[in-house]
């Protein structure tokens, strides 16, 4: 496990942070016109839960932006756990889930 002061506990959560966004920018691309489902977008967490602060923070900047968990985006939760060697494998599973 990476101590948390260690600055490549950092350039992982930016890596993390930036799939969040390549992610959200493919949900993007779908032409609004169109009744489309939900868009998916897939949280790659550290050490954390679903269930924890920095992932409520983030469902309510989600509904702050006027977006309903389950009706407007569906959240993929990966966690790592702090096994930063899986972090490649849950980015890879996230980018090929036919339901993303």
């Amino acid at each position: 496990m990476i101590p948390r002061h260690c600055p490549s506990r950092f350039v992982y959560q930016v890596v993390a942070l930036a799939a969040v966004f390549w992610l959200l920018g493919l949900a993007t691309a779908v032409d609004a016109q169109q009744s489309a489902p939900p868009r998916r977008i897939g949280v790659l967490l550290n050490a954390s839960s679903p269930e924890q602060k920095d992932a409520q923070a983030f469902r309510q900047g989600l509904r702050d932006a006027g977006n309903s968990e389950g009706r407007d985006v569906v959240i993929e939760w990966r966690p790592c756990y702090g096994d930063y060697s899986r972090l490649p494998q849950l980015i890879t599973d996230l980018v090929q889930s036919k339901s993303m």
